[in-house]
């Protein structure tokens, strides 16, 4: 199976939108959003090309670090229900 059921859930869950941004997630986001406006506005050329790969490279980062964490937390679940099922 070697983590095809992990990829599944994720996958899943990702599509239902399951998980609901917080008051605190959008408040930091719409921070975010706000210098990255300002940024883009005030970068030109080089410099501007060379941030837009720098934000493209950190999301790609965030994406995979998501993943990694989710399954963690999953298979950390899954465990924690196994050995309170069967503890001695």
């Amino acid at each position: 199976m070697n983590g095809e059921m992990l990829e599944f859930i994720y996958a899943r869950v990702c599509e239902k939108d399951f998980v609901k941004n917080n008051t605190a997630y959008d408040k930091a986001n719409r921070k975010n959003e706000e210098i990255y406006e300002e940024l883009i506005n005030t970068l030109k050329g080089e410099e501007l090309k060379l941030f837009e790969k720098f934000v493209d490279s950190y999301i790609d980062v965030e994406c995979e670090a998501c993943e990694i964490y989710y399954k963690s937390g999953l298979k950390f679940g899954a465990q924690m229900i196994v050995d309170l099922l069967y503890e001695n």
